[in-house]
C-alpha cells in the first residue's frame, strides 16, 4: 500500500488485502498505537522470517464512529465473508486486530476471538507508562537533569497510583456513563471535569451536580440510578484496592497529569512547554523494553497468528 494511503471501502480493502504479497495485516485504532504494535509485531515475523507485516489504521476504512468502532465493523465484514484469514493468489494472509479494552469487560461487549488482541488495561498507555523508565522518559522529553524529574515524580509506581486516586471520583462518574449508555459530559473522552482546574482538588459540588444531571438524563427512576451508583462506586473501589485502577484509568490521562506537574514544578527549566504531552509519550515508547516479559500477553496471540501462516 502507499505511503499516503486514501480511504478504503471494505469491499474495496478486502480486495487489496488478497492481492497483496503481504500475508500479515495489523489493525489498529490510532496513529499513537502503530510503534507500540508494530514492534511486538517486528520480534515475532523477524523470528518467524514472514516477510514485512502491514499496519492499517482505522482511518484508512469507510465506516461510522471512532477508531475502534470503524475497526469491528472491519471485523465484523470479514468474519461474514470468511475472510479473517484464507488463501488468494498463491499466499495465506493473516488479519489481527488491536484494540483497547476500555471498559468493555465491565460492559460485557467484549468480543471473542483470535483474530482479535485486547489490551489488558484500559488501553496501551497504560501500558507504556507501567512499563517504560518513567524518570527517564520524562527527562528525555522535557530536556531536564533525571535528578530534577526523579524530585517531581518521586517513586513512578507510587506516582501512578497516586494519580489513580486524585481522579478515583471522576473514574466512578465514568462508569456510570458508560454502563448507564447516559449521555453527559462526565465521559472517559475528557478531563476530570469535578476537581479544581482539573488537576487540583475534588470539587463536592461539582460532583453533586454532576450525579443530578446524570440522573436527569438518564430517566431512571431514584432507586434505580442509586443502584447504578452504587454498582459503579463498588466496581471502582474493588479494582483500586486490588491495585488494577489501570483497568479502569484511562492510560492517556496520565500524560496530561504528568506533563502539568513537570510545568508546575519546573515550568522555569523548560526548554518549550508547547507539545510537552506528545513528546512524553514518544519518549516513553521510545526506551520501552519490548522483550519484557510484560509483552508475552500480546505476543503470544501474535505467535498464534504466525503458526496459523505456516
Amino acid at each position: 500500500m502507499s505511503q499516503n494511503r486514501l480511504q478504503h471501502s471494505t469491499n474495496g480493502l478486502l480486495r487489496t488485502l488478497q492481492i497483496s504479497s503481504i500475508r500479515l495485516f495489523v489493525f489498529v485504532e490510532g496513529p499513537s498505537d502503530q510503534f507500540f504494535i508494530s514492534e511486538l509485531v517486528n520480534s515475532i515475523r523477524i523470528k518467524r522470517n514472514m516477510g514485512r507485516a502491514e499496519i492499517i489504521l482505522s482511518r484508512e476504512i469507510t465506516g461510522t464512529g471512532g477508531g475502534k468502532r470503524r475497526l469491528l465493523q472491519f471485523f465484523a465484514h470479514l468474519r461474514r465473508k470468511k475472510q479473517l484469514s484464507g488463501d488468494s493468489f498463491g499466499k495465506r494472509f493473516e488479519c489481527i486486530f488491536f484494540l483497547d479494552k476500555d471498559v468493555d469487560d465491565i460492559r460485557r461487549t467484549r468480543k471473542r476471538s483470535h483474530h482479535l488482541i485486547y489490551t489488558e488495561y484500559y488501553q496501551m498507555e497504560n501500558h507504556v507508562f507501567r512499563e517504560t523508565d518513567l524518570i527517564h522518559a520524562a527527562a528525555a522529553a522535557a530536556s531536564l537533569p533525571k535528578d530534577d524529574v526523579l524530585g517531581v515524580i518521586g517513586d513512578p509506581s507510587a506516582w501512578l497510583r497516586k494519580t489513580a486516586e486524585a481522579w478515583r471520583d471522576w473514574v466512578v462518574l465514568c462508569i456510570i456513563s458508560a454502563l448507564g449508555e447516559i449521555s453527559s459530559e462526565n465521559t472517559y473522552s475528557v478531563p476530570s471535569r469535578i476537581n479544581h482546574d482539573s488537576y487540583g482538588s475534588l470539587n463536592p459540588q461539582a460532583v453533586s451536580d454532576a450525579l443530578s444531571l446524570m440522573e436527569t438524563r438518564s430517566g431512571m427512576q431514584p432507586q434505580a440510578f442509586n443502584s447504578l451508583h452504587d454498582k459503579a462506586l463498588r466496581l471502582v473501589n474493588r479494582h483500586y484496592k486490588r491495585g488494577l485502577h489501570d483497568k479502569i484509568f484511562k492510560g492517556k490521562w496520565y500524560l496530561g497529569f504528568l506533563a502539568h506537574e513537570l510545568k508546575s514544578s519546573l515550568g522555569n527549566k523548560l526548554a518549550n512547554q508547547n507539545g510537552l504531552e506528545e513528546r512524553l509519550l514518544s519518549s516513553a515508547l521510545a526506551i520501552l523494553d519490548f522483550e519484557g516479559a510484560w509483552a508475552n500477553q500480546f505476543q503470544a496471540p501474535l505467535e498464534d497468528a504466525a503458526r496459523r501462516l505456516t
